[in-house]
C-alpha cells in the first residue's frame, strides 16, 4: 500500500531493516521530514509509546504503526496512517522543460519588448 502527503510517500513494508535505530520525538513530536522551502514539517505530534520512527544507515525513516495515526502538514493537511510497518520516502517530481512552453513564453517576451520600442 502507498500512502502520499504532499512530497512525502509512506510505503508498506514487511519488516523494519535490523540495522535502523530508533528516533525520540523532538519537543513532543515525531519530525518525519521538514520542508526545505518552507519550513512545514510531515510529523506525528500525538503519539503513544507504541509507536516507533526508525533510522537505517542509509537515513531512510521507517515507522512502525499499532493504530490509526494521523501524519500533520501545514499545507497538506492532516492524512491517517493505518496500523503497519512503513517507509518514508521524499518523493522528488522532476520538471522538464517543454519546448513549446519555453517558446511560448520567449514569444510573449519578445512581443512585449517590441511593444515597448513602439510606445516609446
Amino acid at each position: 500500500m502507498l500512502i502520499q502527503q504532499g512530497d512525502v510517500l509512506f510505503e508498506t513494508r514487511d519488516a523494519i531493516p535490523h540495522d535502523a535505530i530508533r528516533v525520540n520525538p523532538q519537543n513532543g513530536r515525531y519530525v518525519l521530514v521538514e520542508g526545505e522551502a518552507t519550513g512545514h514539517a510531515h510529523a506525528v505530534e500525538v503519539f503513544d509509546e507504541k509507536l516507533g520512527i526508525f533510522e537505517d544507515k542509509d537515513g531512510t525513516l521507517y515507522m512502525k504503526v499499532p493504530e490509526i495515526t494521523e501524519v500533520v502538514h501545514e499545507e497538506h493537511g492532516t492524512v491517517e496512517i493505518p496500523p503497519g510497518t512503513y517507509r518514508i520516502r521524499r518523493v522528488r517530481v522532476k520538471k522538464r522543460k517543454h519546448p513549446m512552453t519555453f517558446n511560448y513564453i520567449e514569444e510573449r517576451r519578445r512581443e512585449q519588448e517590441q511593444a515597448r520600442h513602439v510606445i516609446d
